[in-house]
């Protein structure tokens, strides 16, 4: 039991540090990004606009990222098992009810 907890928590340990690992990297690649868009946009127009344009694409994922960290989802009901109907009862109750009818007719 021991083992298996010490295996657990170093494939754990292990995919925590690659994910940290991954993240870094791709930081590394936005920033990149972010530089080559910034010189393409200010070839065709000006420095201020290049900013403006990118500081609103990284707002707009920022928002999307948000609403999607926030959305709550309904929760499911557990399912509850179909009720049975009980026809033996149902058909007692019509028996009664028949012979009750048929006592009260012939009182008449």
């Amino acid at each position: 039991m021991i083992s298996a907890l010490k295996h657990s928590a170093a494939q754990t340990a292990k995919r925590s540090a690659l994910g940290l690992l991954g993240g870094l990297i791709m930081a590394f690649g936005v920033a990149f990004l972010t530089v080559a868009a910034w010189i393409a946009i200010s070839i065709s127009a000006d420095p201020f606009t290049a900013a403006l344009i990118i500081g609103s694409v990284y707002t707009g994922i920022g928002l999307i990222v948000l609403a999607f960290a926030f959305h709550k989802k309904p929760h499911a009901r557990p399912s509850t098992p179909p009720q049975t109907a009980n026809y033996g009862a149902v058909v007692e109750s019509f028996i009664n009810g028949f012979a009750a009818g048929s006592t009260v007719r012939h009182r008449k």
